[in-house]
């Protein structure tokens, strides 16, 4: 069984792409999002590999890999976010999945500076592992409890019991939870409509001093979270005299509020997180929600705010420059920077 691995064309390839990730990888592929995900990226278009069965000439792999303007120690580089790797079920043994990252990994890996970064299947850490990438610290969800309501009803079936046991847990967590602690002048508020120039002026003041993360400009913020195809997000600004020092990307599902998204000055981060918390529980929902690699200061930062550990999950860093070392302390990546 031989395989050839060749570069995509976006346009050619188009539909080859969107019909082969619906069938082995998402039922969210479709034109909107190949258009959104694969040419709208303000950091500019995506590349896209596709692994050939030679005898057959039929595709049985994708993998991609979509640009991002990045901070890296203060200087501005391209990086990218590795995702959309499927392989056809009747060809998922390690050999095709190997020959297929392998290509794509060459791409980045021959220069002096390569930034990329992936948040990989289980599957997918025995590839890295077997291309000899090593896997530093994992990507920890953490959640902070606002209300049992739901947990209650799946574990007591009796509708009375379940009303007394619940409404003791929600009134210990309740107690537990912290009320608005708003300094005097600071104003937290829904931002209403797209993001300007103060966004872009933020990620440059608060970016540049950071170790690698994303540059949040508000070109990027619009593409991101207000023009996703299928899914919405609100953000949530903090402002003291009118000026930004913080935003939060949120989202509701499954009855919690997802913080997706989480930058600014580092006091009004902490005085923002607090304020999410409070609204999440204004809103009756069951929970908030964070990811953020293990080894990042703000886990500290979450855990003083009552959130408790959960799953973890694989996570793969590169970032080299010259002299400079990876720190893994040093990224800043959060569920909001997976690729799609």
């Amino acid at each position: 069984m031989g395989m050839v691995v060749r570069s995509a064309h976006l346009d050619a390839d188009s539909q080859l792409i969107i019909d082969f990730l619906a069938r082995n990888h998402t039922r969210d592929s479709n034109r909107e999002r190949f258009d959104w995900l694969y040419r709208r990226c303000p950091a500019g278009l995506a590349q896209a590999w596709i692994s050939i069965d030679s005898a057959t000439q039929v595709a049985v792999g994708i993998a991609a890999a979509f640009p991002r303007r990045m901070y890296a120690f203060g200087e501005k580089k391209l990086g990218w976010v590795l995702g959309d790797f499927c392989i056809d079920p009747q060809y998922r043994s390690l050999g095709p999945a190997l020959q297929l990252q392998r290509a794509c990994l060459a791409q980045f890996n021959t220069g002096k500076s390569a930034i990329y970064y992936d948040f990989p299947s289980a599957t997918m850490v025995a590839v890295y592992q077997r291309l000899g990438v090593t896997l530093h610290a994992p990507m920890v969800r953490m959640a902070k409890p606002l209300r049992a309501d739901r947990k209650v009803e799946t574990l007591i079936r009796h509708p009375q019991l379940a009303r007394i046991v619940r409404s003791v847990i929600n009134a210990g967590l309740a107690r537990r939870r912290r009320s608005s602690r708003l300094l005097d002048d600071s104003l937290v508020s829904a931002h209403q409509g797209l993001c300007g120039d103060e966004f872009t002026q933020l990620a440059q003041n608060v970016g540049r001093a950071a170790g690698v993360c994303l540059q949040r400009s508000a070109d990027y913020l619009n593409w991101r979270y207000l023009d996703h195809p299928y899914r919405r997000h609100e953000i949530v600004t903090l402002r003291r005299s009118n000026c930004l020092l913080a935003y939060a990307v949120v989202r509701e599902e499954d009855h919690n509020f997802d913080l997706l998204d989480l930058f600014g000055h580092q006091d009004a981060v902490t005085e923002l997180a607090r304020e999410i918390i409070v609204i999440a529980a204004d809103r009756r929902l069951n929970a908030v929600t964070v990811e953020v690699l293990a080894s990042h200061p703000w886990i500290k930062m979450f855990r003083r705010l009552g959130f408790y550990r959960r799953e973890e999950f694989p996570v793969v860093t590169h970032c080299s420059n010259g002299e400079i070392k990876e720190d893994d302390s040093s990224w800043l990546l959060m569920k909001g920077d997976r690729e799609s």
